[in-house]
């Protein structure tokens, strides 16, 4: 099974990137596989290529590209 995490937050610098690296590499010390990467590195991803072409047309995402682009990362073929 494939889980994905977002942490979210209001500001910059509130610690979303160290509770990120944390987390992940407790779980990776656990022995699950994880794949951590940084926001800016989702337009980079073919996965989420949905989401940053609409992101560079409008400015916004719609919650519908997000969900698909995160159903087609999640997939066991996708990496």
């Amino acid at each position: 099974m494939t889980v994905l995490i977002t942490a979210w937050g209001a500001s910059p610098g509130v610690g979303k990137s160290t509770l990120c690296a944390g987390l992940s590499q407790w779980l990776a010390a656990t022995g699950l596989q994880v794949d951590h990467f940084r926001e800016e590195e989702i337009l980079t991803r073919p996965q989420f290529a949905a989401v940053a072409e609409e992101f560079k047309a409008t400015g916004t995402v719609a919650l519908k590209t997000l969900i698909s682009a995160t159903a087609k990362f999640s997939s066991p073929t996708a990496r």
